[in-house]
């Protein structure tokens, strides 16, 4: 059985050969064999892996994971996103409390000195 991968874009040679050479090294780990690849004009490689159905579904399954991982840290990345924007809005309106309570302590100070002067 076969199985083609798309790697993303690489601008740089050293690094798709790395990318390459890694990704080739993890279908060997579960028992896959690079057939061929060939890059691409938008610096992006296509690679063509061999081997048998028990080794092309454990792939399937380690990209599965790899992708609810991807999927839960975004997601989490998202909930401290949100969080993070409540506080900045909390902590917006405090202050706007605050300086609204200190003009108006202010307008209350100058109104006493105003009728004292008087």
């Amino acid at each position: 059985m076969y199985r083609t991968v798309v790697m993303k874009y690489q601008p740089k040679a050293k690094e798709m050969a790395a990318s390459l050479e890694k990704l080739a090294n993890d279908m060997e780990a579960v028992g896959m064999q690079l057939v061929t690849f060939s890059v691409t004009e938008s610096s992006k490689a296509i690679a063509v892996f061999q081997g048998s159905d028990e080794a092309v579904k454990t792939y399937d399954a380690m990209q599965e994971e790899k992708a609810l991982a991807r999927q839960q840290k975004m997601e989490k990345h998202r909930e401290d996103a949100r969080e993070w924007h409540k506080q900045m809005k909390e902590e917006a309106r405090k202050k706007k409390k605050e300086k609204k309570l200190v003009r108006g302590l202010k307008e209350k100070s100058d109104n006493k000195k105003d009728k004292t002067t008087d």
